[in-house]
């Protein structure tokens, strides 16, 4: 045990030092003075903020914004491109924040608070809402914005600072929540809600009565025209309103923002307690073609219904074998329905994000937050229960039915995938990790504790033992370098008394991130990536990580998700 024990710190030797010469080597990038006073972890992450201060800003014109670029060109630093997209650079605001916490220096928070003043004085429309989001950015050479396929407003996940953005403006910050939900709600009674406020311009949308709306508590799956509920955009509206009530003490804003979570879980199959990814099904508008290719456009109809209701076969021996053909549920509709798709990527909105936000704002919350935290536990065993294969650590594909689609082929080309594309199962990623380990510090439901045991043992971070604290056997030799990883077992760190194992192995993922993903003075892939994104989680987790050690995670920006 004594050899076993010398050698892993003999490793830990080696691979610390090799870290320490990466962030050495990036050292002329800041002050030098100031970084040898830090830890590796905080030179690392000031090389990174102070390339992003110098090198991430605007560049362009005559006249220099504060704001930054989305992306930065490696090799030759400088943007990317001239996009700058604020609403996907909260992360950055949240580092630099930290950082100035942490080292006692403000030009990291000067550097976002001057952007986000910028933002507050040039790019807000009439009615409050910032320029950002799901379909447009800035166009730093022109100062004018650059839409996508559509010009509305929409935040997809994007989970604002809000606390910072109080801090410069608390009115701007109330107003823009309050302009937001006015802006993606068409109908107040049903509570009908789009990703993009419509198939109209949104910006500019006149105030109407927000809370004193009248809701009619509305049945799923309430049919819609052109409107999506995506719940990575629901997550963002529940979000802004359990903040606007924290901040602002308005009661009606988070009625509205529990009412709007009750939405999406009365839509979960009554069966199985699984989805859902909206809660509203779509009007058919147009009669979609009966063979070949499906368009995808919302005037269709419900885009799984299309593809998968009626095709494929029956017959399990046929190579286009489809379970749920013909299939539908008690309330008279297909099983094959956009909202109850668990496959692709659609189970990442719902028990990553989703989960991991609504826990955060629960625990935010207290009392008031406890039936979002129920909602969300609820979800989360569901989920472990159908979806998880804990001998390989793999998520089958699913309906909400609880059908196992593994190794079947989609029969036909649509929205969710080409013809004869297989369903495989899909490797656990750490946000899971982080999801179930929040849900169980927070409720104490013992029955989150086996599959967050076993994703952790899938990831290659060992034992977290039999309940946290308990006959612990962490890998402390593991290889694994997510940011998700560290704040996942900063948050088992939290659940006992005995937890400096946790964290003993959160500095190793840290050490890990800094080995394999710190490279020329930023946080990438490898050491070949030609563009750094200015977001990058990384830097953020190592200074929570950092801020536990110091005792001072009290006066770091929380991590939602």
């Amino acid at each position: 045990m004594e050899y076993a024990e010398d050698k892993r710190k003999q490793h830990g030797t080696i691979r610390r030092a090799s870290v320490a010469a990466a962030v050495l080597l990036a050292l002329p990038l800041c002050g030098v003075e100031e970084a040898f006073a830090d830890t590796e972890r905080l030179a690392a992450v000031r090389v990174f903020a102070d390339q992003v201060i110098e090198h991430g800003r605007d560049q362009y014109g005559a006249e220099h914004t504060p704001l930054f670029a989305d992306r930065i060109d490696v090799a030759a630093l400088e943007p990317a491109a001239p996009e700058s997209n604020f609403a996907a650079q909260q992360n950055l605001l949240r580092t630099l924040t930290a950082l100035s916490v942490l080292t006692g220096d403000e030009q990291y928070r000067d550097a976002a608070e001057a952007a986000t003043r910028h933002m507050i004085e040039h790019h807000r429309s009439p009615a409050g809402l910032f320029y950002w989001g799901g379909y447009i950015h800035i166009d730093l050479e022109t100062d004018e914005y650059v839409y996508g396929r559509n010009d509305q407003h929409s935040l997809r996940g994007h989970i604002p600072f809000y606390e910072f953005l109080w801090d410069v403006d608390a009115d701007v910050a109330a107003q823009f929540i309050r302009a937001f939900w006015n802006a993606q709600v068409m109908d107040w009674e049903r509570l009908e809600v789009c990703r993009r406020g419509g198939v109209d311009s949104n910006w500019d949308r006149e105030m109407g009565d927000l809370w004193d709306s009248p809701f009619g508590d509305p049945e799923p799956f309430i049919r819609t025209e052109r409107t999506l509920s995506f719940i990575h955009s629901g997550t963002d509206l529940i979000y802004a309103a359990g903040m606007l009530h924290l901040k602002a003490g308005e009661e009606g804003a988070w009625t509205w923002g529990q009412r709007l979570a009750r939405q999406y879980v009365q839509a979960r199959h009554p069966d199985t307690g699984l989805g859902v990814y909206q809660y509203n099904m779509l009007v058919q508008e147009q009669e979609p073609p009966e063979e070949g290719d499906l368009p995808t456009h919302t005037s269709y109809g419900d885009r799984a219904w299309n593809q998968f209701f009626a095709s494929g076969s029956s017959d399990p021996e046929d190579e286009f074998y489809n379970p749920i053909k013909g299939e539908r549920a008690d309330d008279g509709l297909p099983v094959a329905r956009e909202g109850w798709v668990l496959f692709g990527n659609q189970y990442r909105a719902i028990y990553e994000l989703n989960a991991a936000v609504q826990l955060d704002l629960a625990e935010r919350l207290g009392d008031e937050g406890r039936q979002l935290l129920e909602w969300t536990v609820d979800g989360l065993k569901a989920y472990a229960e159908h979806a998880y294969d804990a001998e390989d650590n793999i998520l089958r594909p699913l309906w909400a039915d609880g059908t196992d689609l593994t190794g079947t082929k989609t029969p036909r080309t649509g929205y969710h995938g080409s013809r004869g594309s297989r369903m495989e199962p899909r490797e656990v990623r750490d946000a899971l990790l982080l999801s179930f380990v929040r849900a169980r510090r927070l409720s104490g439901d013992e029955a989150l504790w086996p599959t967050a045991r076993s994703i952790a043992r899938g990831l290659g971070l060992g034992d977290i033992g039999d309940a946290p604290g308990e006959n612990v056997e962490l890998n402390m030799e593991t290889d694994h370098a997510g940011a998700h990883a560290v704040l996942a077992l900063l948050e088992l760190a939290q659940s006992t008394e005995n937890g400096a194992e946790y964290v003993e192995l959160a500095e190793q993922v840290g050490a890990n991130i800094l080995e394999q993903r710190f490279h020329h003075g930023f946080f990438i892939s490898s050491a070949d990536s030609t563009e750094a994104n200015v977001n990058a989680l990384e830097p953020l987790a190592l200074l929570i990580l950092e801020g536990a050690l110091q005792d001072r995670l009290e006066d770091l920006p929380r991590v939602p998700r």
